[in-house]
């Protein structure tokens, strides 16, 4: 999990530095998707669990995923990271155990308690502060519309979660994952040939500095860093989970004042705060539960 975040914690600020100059949001939705995809298949040839755990209908359906929900996911986030900085992004993306509570209660029957409520009402109000506190500066071209990508971005990842739940702890997770990219991979490359791609990164050396940080995001954050995951997810409790999900705001906090991504704002750190305090009080009362 400690690999896992530190690849996520520095893909927002590789995807920034990367967008719009060197591959627009379409071009690397594509580019992660079909290496994703390409990726966990080529693993796969070489890593044969003893039963992967699917039938037929449980492959197309995890491709249902990945083409309705999670292709939608990274598009979304791309395009947050497009018109804002890192450190937004971030914050509304680790409020997803909110989104995750609201869709048991309404799809699951999961049934709250007062302390997962009130764990929701501070996350709804810190994400709300990511909203609302923001205003445009050098260092993002139009703040508002990158945090309403942002908050979709978490609901679909939300949705994800929820939807694939069972499959990733009753299967193997490298088999979830290249159903689940294959499927995303789908619609991108539909994408790519009706709207096309900008790729001027393509042009550059092999060991030019954007054409390793798009190497980063492809090997480290996303084949890596999905494998890392949901490796841990088998071994470690849900509390220990969330509390690694910290560690990702802390580091790309870091990393956005470090390359100049960012610059510090009071509303950030209130906002961490109580995202962090929503989260806590949530797998409280999971744990309690």
């Amino acid at each position: 999990m400690l690999l896992a975040k530190l690849t996520y914690g520095l893909d927002y600020n590789c995807i920034r530095y990367l967008q719009p100059r060197w591959v627009d949001p379409r071009g690397m939705t594509v580019v992660r998707l079909v290496w994703g995809a390409l990726s966990f298949w080529a693993i796969s040839l070489f890593y044969k669990p003893a039963r992967e755990g699917f039938t037929t209908a449980a492959k197309w359906k995890l491709m249902g995923l990945g083409a309705g929900v999670f292709f939608f996911y990274i598009f979304c986030l791309n395009e947050a990271l497009t018109y804002t900085s890192p450190i937004p992004v971030t914050l509304i993306m680790n409020i997803d155990p909110v989104w995750v509570f609201i869709l048991s209660l309404i799809f699951l029957g999961e049934r709250g308690t007062k302390l997962k409520y009130i764990g929701l009402a501070i996350g709804l109000i810190g994400g709300g502060l990511c909203l609302l506190g923001e205003h445009s500066h050098g260092h993002a071209s139009d703040p508002l519309l990158g945090d309403i990508f942002a908050f979709v971005a978490s609901i679909l990842f939300s949705i994800y979660i929820v939807w694939s739940h069972r499959a990733l702890r009753n299967a193997n997770p490298l088999g979830t994952l290249k159903w689940v990219f294959t499927g995303a991979a789908v619609p991108a490359l539909v994408m790519a040939l009706i709207w096309g791609v900008k790729l001027p990164v393509l042009h550059e050396g092999l060991f030019s500095t954007p054409m390793l940080v798009l190497i980063f995001v492809c090997v480290c954050s996303t084949t890596l860093g999905y494998i890392f995951f949901y490796a841990a997810v088998k071994y470690l409790k849900a509390t220990v989970v969330a509390v690694y999900g910290y560690l990702n705001l802390i580091i790309t906090a870091i990393a956005s004042y470090i390359l100049g991504q960012d610059h510090f704002e009071w509303w950030q750190l209130i906002s961490f705060l109580l995202i962090v305090l929503s989260i806590y009080l949530m797998e409280i009362a999971e744990r309690k539960t």
